[in-house]
């Protein structure tokens, strides 16, 4: 959970309070700015740790032991 709340974020109008997404597309509707890009940050950006999905984690089921040992 930690990096979710990181202030190491980089500024993206995807996870900023004031932005709201469009559907159909990675646009953004900014109450400050209007119609954006989802990478797009101005001055007024506030992070909103809820718009943030985790990544998925990776699945190894499908090997085996031996798939990671040196013949």
């Amino acid at each position: 959970m930690r990096a979710v709340f990181s202030r190491e974020i980089s500024p993206m109008c995807e996870y900023c309070r004031h932005a709201k997404a469009l559907s159909g597309g990675d646009d953004m509707l900014c109450s400050r700015r209007g119609i954006v890009s989802g990478d797009y940050s101005c001055s007024r950006f506030r992070y909103d740790p809820l718009k943030r999905s985790p990544k998925k984690k990776l699945s190894f089921d499908g090997f085996s032991r031996s798939d990671f040992s040196i013949k």
